[in-house]
């Protein structure tokens, strides 16, 4: 144990703790395996229960025995399990773009070539397309276990590792692996460990290449400098966006170093040059939409980059419109609950803790120089991820820069949560009992919030309260209403459902369109009829996703549609699987 390092049961039967601790995580994952199965692969809130207790037992074993073989080991277990249960709880996927992505990926493993590349604008970014394939075909499994044992593998695994390696090195062991804990139970890291498209694959690569540029820094061995390039290289076959945030971020590493120094130091002149040339090569070489594309990715991005610019001004954000006091809300931040704020405001708090300690401790000049690093990198991705949308710049997708901010904020947490549970042991005169408790405390609260927000549930969220709380699972019930639906459809008919249903089942079943609604017109959901309606029970459900008409505007609302409320004389069932319904409405006078 290195100095300072603190344990729940130092001198106090720490090894019998831990014994009992890992007995314990055993028994508690064999318990939510066993109820996941009963409850026929869905989370209730026993499987969400029994999720937090595992958390929270790794978090107890991390701080009674820091072993980093076992203790990388039980983290890698909860977070596999938490995200494999989320996985396989729909029928189908938990997203939207994965859909598309799939249907890729299936063609190459299906074809055994990448024809299906031709005139798509992934010819220039295969690499994830390509690897879930390979695993499709080598395992010989279906496209979705073929993500799971590929994609979610190194989402999940290589970040917790790489996180691991660069905390442990500039801390402790223990703090190291309260920084992988940190980052497996983090809402964002969640969500693309389950809702896997490439910007998935993009968060590994952008951890392996912080991992290069950090060593680089310290060792100058140009072997960190070749796998800071490899790592550039595999982004841009990867994601466009996700290698436009990584160069944000070794810019600006290297920004902190000449300042640090007062100089250009050669180290950030090399990583500038090679992220540079990496960047302006490929966004000017590549076309946009594909090979057929007639202009390039950077003249199609600078274009609508100046367009919003120059509108975002004049342009009406749907929130500063939208009436108030009524039962709907447009999409966007407004729609969100302020319990689903707690887990991420808990980690950002613990990360300030912790970037202010580092700089209060921290007196080599390595150690205040990556500080100062992961500091402006971070700061330099949050301007991005929140500037942008002031001026109503969205082309650089800013939601996804949070898999990316959350890296570094789950390193500089570590230091936070450590720091708070010693401070509380040392002003508690190092009662140990006082301690756990207190440790309890601070992980559930921050376990339940981060793995119980929509973000992290999205197959089925476990807090519920808001309109952003939405679910993008697709049931059993739901796909077989789908089908039906698929068995029935004609040109003549229109098939109407909540916006996000829509786009789940469009590729394989039934091209729909979204319901539409004036407010306070209940009975208006029967204009332009005859129609059909797929009432899934989701439907009614305030943040199912319609079309609601207030004055004449049209706006996409979160709050649902009962159809109940829809006069009788306008609908009948025409299938019910118990849960689930295909309506016939049409407009009798």
């Amino acid at each position: 144990m290195k100095d300072g390092e603190y344990s729940l049961s130092e001198s106090r039967g720490g090894t019998a703790r831990s014994k009992a601790l890992l007995t314990l995580f055993c028994i508690v994952f064999s318990l939510l395996i066993i109820q996941y199965y009963s409850a026929e692969f869905w989370r209730t809130n026993q499987v969400f229960y029994l999720t937090f207790i595992l958390y929270t037992l790794t978090a107890l074993f991390i701080f009674t025995s820091p072993k980093p073989v076992i203790g990388l080991l039980i983290i890698i277990i909860s977070g596999l399990i938490n995200r494999l249960t989320a996985f396989y709880a729909s029928e189908r996927y938990a997203g939207v773009d994965i859909y598309g992505h799939t249907e890729q990926i299936h063609a190459v493993a299906t074809d055994g070539s990448l024809e299906v590349f031709a005139a798509s604008k992934y010819f220039y970014a295969p690499i994830y397309h390509i690897q879930a394939a390979q695993g499709e075909i080598l395992f010989n499994v279906s496209t979705k276990d073929a993500l799971a044992l590929t994609t979610m593998m190194a989402i999940t695994i290589l970040p917790l590792i790489t996180i691991f390696v660069i905390t442990n090195h500039l801390w402790d062991v223990q703090t190291g692996l309260s920084a992988a804990f940190l980052y497996v139970i983090s809402n964002e890291a969640i969500n693309w460990s389950v809702h896997l498209i490439p910007t998935s694959l993009g968060v590994a690569f952008f951890t392996i290449l912080l991992l290069a540029i950090i060593f680089y820094y310290l060792t100058h061995d140009p072997r960190y400098y070749l796998v800071f390039g490899i790592a550039l290289a595999l982004l841009v076959f990867t994601h466009q966006v996700s290698l436009f945030i990584a160069a944000v971020a070794a810019i600006a590493f290297g920004t902190a170093l000449c300042m640090y120094q007062m100089q250009i130091a050669r180290l950030a002149a090399n990583t500038w040059l090679v992220v540079g040339l990496i960047v302006v090569l490929d966004f000017m070489t590549t076309r946009y939409s594909g090979p057929t594309g007639e202009r390039s990715f950077f003249h199609a991005v600078l274009g609508t980059f100046v367009t919003s610019i120059l509108s975002s001004g004049t342009q009406i954000r749907a929130e500063a419109s939208f009436p108030r006091d009524i039962p709907y809300s447009p999409s966007g931040a407004s729609a969100m609950a302020d319990i689903q704020l707690i887990g991420p405001s808990l980690l950002v708090f613990l990360a300030i803790v912790g970037a202010l300690y580092w700089f209060h401790v921290k007196r080599t000049s390595e150690g205040l120089f990556l500080g100062l690093g992961l500091g402006m990198s971070v700061f330099t991705m949050i301007v991005f991820a929140l500037g942008g949308p002031v001026f109503g710049i969205v082309d650089l997708l800013p939601g996804r820069w949070w898999a990316f901010i959350f890296v570094v904020f789950a390193i500089f947490g570590a230091v936070g949560l450590v720091f708070v549970v010693r401070q509380s042991g040392c002003q508690l005169k190092k009662s140990s009992s006082t301690d756990t408790v207190i440790l309890i405390i601070i992980i559930s609260i921050l376990v339940v919030s981060m793995v119980g927000s929509a973000t992290a549930s999205s197959d089925n969220p476990y807090f519920e309260q808001g309109f952003d709380a939405e679910r993008y699972s697709i049931t059993e019930q739901e796909v077989a209403i789908a089908e039906h639906a698929q068995t029935i459809e004609t040109d003549d008919i229109t098939i109407e459902t909540d916006h996000r249903f829509g786009q789940n089942i469009g590729r394989e079943f039934v091209s729909t369109r979204t319901v539409r609604v004036e407010y306070g017109n209940p009975d208006s959901v029967a204009a332009e009829t005859p129609k059909i309606v797929l009432n899934r029970d989701y439907l009614s459900k305030p943040p199912a996703n319609i079309y609601l008409i207030i004055d004449g505007d049209q706006w996409l609302v979160h709050g649902g549609v009962d159809m109940e409320d829809l006069n009788p004389r306008f609908r009948s069932v025409i299938y019910d699987n118990g849960e689930d319904e295909l309506l016939w409405v049409v407009r009798r006078s």
